[in-house]
């Protein structure tokens, strides 16, 4: 199986800020040829394990590989569906195999390697059959750290799209949270993940490898928007890509106009129709905020029609 996993496509999902990219993985989860963890977001927490905890892979030995990869990059998260170990005795059985890949792999490059190993030992951890595992997906919800991945991997890219209005009305919903969070701040933030994503794609769309889907159609006709990315993707359409879940169990989802965390409960079949999308944003934004976002990104606008 080592070997196995090392020799597989990857697929980065990733998103202009609070488009839904958490919804997209989760369609994907019970997919018997994708092998997806919860999100990752592998490079921007080495990042931030090298500057706010002076922690490089370089100067660590596999002991230390394992606890911090299990501790620290893979910390517990109130949201449930980003969680790694379901209890204690799965993330033993986790770190048993992390250990084991890291003893075992030829792979020479650290970062690669540590990657590899997360996926080998969730997989393991989970009981996931591995025959027929046609793709690895993995999240990087800021575009910011996209281009790492092409460093190390044979890469492609899903960046999920929507209306820039609601996508910032939603961030500012879930920023507001944070009393330390200014308003200029979250401006800055949420504009710098759209910046990011659009210079993304503009330098790497000529490859081919990249793929933007706009969230507005997935909720409009899913099967169809589905079946046209599983053809880029290169597997096959099945029916069990119509709902999210979480390890095969149903995920609700989550709104920042509804309740903290993910919800208990579905939610009402209208919640996505764009007409009532479009009174929420309308609701919650000023008209000075609206006009600041249109003008901002207007060409992006233009571009995906909206």
């Amino acid at each position: 199986m080592i070997n196995q996993i090392e020799n597989k496509p990857l697929i980065v999902i990733s998103t202009y800020g609070h488009c839904a990219s958490d919804w997209l993985g989760n369609l994907f989860d019970s997919h018997e040829e994708i092998l997806i963890t919860p999100p990752l977001s592998f490079f921007r927490k080495l990042k931030i394990l090298k500057v706010n905890h002076k922690i490089s892979l370089d100067n660590l030995n596999i002991s230390e590989i394992v606890e911090m990869t299990s501790n620290k990059m893979l910390k517990k998260s109130s949201f449930k569906s980003y969680n790694f170990f379901q209890n204690s005795k799965k993330k033993k059985v986790f770190k048993r195999c992390l250990r084991d890949y890291l003893i075992k792999s030829k792979e020479t490059n650290n970062k690669k390697k540590l990657f590899y190993g997360i996926y080998y030992s969730y997989a393991k951890m989970n009981n996931i059959n591995f025959d027929k595992i046609k793709v690895l997906i993995t999240h990087e919800h800021a575009a910011w750290y996209c281009n790492n991945y092409s460093k190390y991997f044979n890469t492609k890219f899903l960046f999920i799209i929507r209306d820039p209005r609601a996508a910032f009305a939603g961030s500012f919903r879930t920023f507001d949270r944070y009393h330390d969070f200014s308003k200029s701040h979250k401006l800055t933030l949420v504009l710098s993940f759209w910046l990011a994503a659009t210079n993304f794609i503009k330098m790497n769309r000529k490859k081919k490898n990249v793929y933007v889907i706009k969230n507005e159609k997935i909720n409009h006709n899913i099967k169809v928007e589905l079946k046209k990315l599983c053809k880029w993707m290169k597997i096959n359409f099945k029916p069990i890509l119509l709902k999210p879940t979480i390890l095969g169990k149903e995920w609700h989802g989550d709104s920042s106009y509804i309740q903290k965390f993910e919800l208990k409960k579905k939610l009402p079949k209208d919640y996505y129709i764009q007409e009532n999308v479009k009174k929420r944003w309308k609701n919650y934004l000023k008209k000075r905020e609206i006009l600041s976002i249109e003008a901002l990104l207007e060409n992006t606008m233009n571009n995906y029609n909206y």
